[in-house]
């Protein structure tokens, strides 16, 4: 059962990587707004933030049906059917569009290169430096996110139960914002907030188990008050601020780790209000402009690295409007291939696109 604005979040999350990757760099630029000169245009250079977004709504979508009774985990065969249903659904198209990325893109004459091919074939990369970044296809770090989050749901879950969703989430705050200092602080500011530290599962923890908090709340139909989504939208605009902040060397290396945790609690506050009440803003995520790239996401983030790294290699500096008008395309032309061919086969695209969908009070009610 699809939740339409589920989708459209989704969507805002892959249409800003996307951004990110391909045109955010002309605004890396300092610009001065009320009299304050900010490091860059905080809001046009930070579609990164939409990774954040995508942990956030896997913890939610993947917890959803187990808070709602629908499914259970309670033995083996529980977590068996678990891991083969989330490996049919990730590895598959993870393991093409990182082959196809290496041999087109790896470095085949460097010996490291067919290391840390080996190390993502085998799934350990999120866990050896070196090859943290897949060679060929470097944005399919998040996917081993993914699958050691799909790996780690059997025993999350198994606990949740035992002590409570709570305790585990405050547990998951914690974890997540000390080992995210321990990082940044390791990490020169003037380097990328991705590294082999923050961004592995203990990492990024919070971001899937607040997705979970939300999934409960949206169950059990529990409005948090009005108010949490102004404190919401205060924390998602102070989240690119302070990080341009960190990348100008502004403010302390482990700052950085603030960043993550402004966005997790302000998605958590701000998508309550969104799946539990009927507001224009749901109704505007909905449209099919943000809800077909957002059930598309994950075919469109496998491929449009590669994309726009070739187009990159014939013209390194070329004008960023004709990079969007070729590339965009091709990548929309491929993720549509790959959905149809290699996600899910022998389905048809219409019923794929626009059937089983469902109001988000009408989810909650099931």
């Amino acid at each position: 059962m699809r939740i339409p604005s589920v989708d459209g979040l989704r969507g805002i999350a892959i249409l800003g990587v996307v951004w990110h990757h391909m045109i955010a760099d002309t605004w890396q630029t300092p610009i001065t707004l009320a009299g304050v000169t900010l490091a860059n245009n905080p809001f046009a250079a930070n579609g990164w933030m939409g990774v954040n977004l995508f942990f956030f709504l896997s913890g939610l979508v993947l917890y959803l049906p187990y808070a709602a009774g629908q499914r259970r985990m309670a033995t083996r065969a529980d977590a068996v059917a678990f891991l083969r249903h989330r490996a049919v659904r990730l590895l598959p198209l993870f393991y093409l569009s990182l082959i196809i990325g290496f041999i087109f893109l790896g470095k085949l004459d460097q010996p490291q290169s067919w290391i840390n091919f080996a190390a993502s074939l085998t799934l350990v990369f999120p866990f050896y430096s070196p090859a943290f970044l897949p060679p060929g296809n470097s944005v399919l770090w998040s996917l081993g996110t993914e699958i050691y989050f799909a790996l780690a749901m059997p025993l999350l879950l198994d606990v949740i139960a035992r002590a409570g969703l709570a305790r585990v989430a405050v547990a998951a705050v914690v974890i997540g914002f000390a080992i995210r200092v321990m990082a940044f602080a390791l990490v020169p500011a003037d380097e990328s907030n991705v590294n082999s530290l923050t961004d592995t599962i203990f990492g990024r923890i919070d971001d899937f188990v607040l997705g979970m908090v939300a999934a409960a709340l949206l169950v059990r139909r529990v409005r948090l008050p009005l108010l949490c989504v102004p404190v919401g939208l205060i924390m998602l605009i102070a989240a690119p601020l302070l990080s341009d902040a960190w990348h100008a060397g502004q403010v302390p290396a482990w700052s950085q780790a603030i960043t993550y945790s402004l966005i997790n609690v302000g998605l958590l506050l701000t998508t309550n209000a969104l799946l539990l009440r009927d507001n224009g803003a749901a109704r505007a995520l909905s449209i099919d402009v943000l809800r077909i790239p957002g059930i598309m996401c994950f075919s469109i983030y496998a491929w449009h690295a590669i994309v726009l790294r070739l187009y990159q290699m014939d013209a390194p500096s070329g004008d960023p409007l004709l990079r969007v008008a070729i590339c965009l395309p091709v990548i929309a032309l491929l993720a549509l291939a790959s959905f149809t061919l290699i996600e899910f086969p022998g389905r048809p695209l219409r019923r794929l696109l626009w059937a089983d969908e469902a109001k988000p009070s009408t989810a909650a009610a099931a």
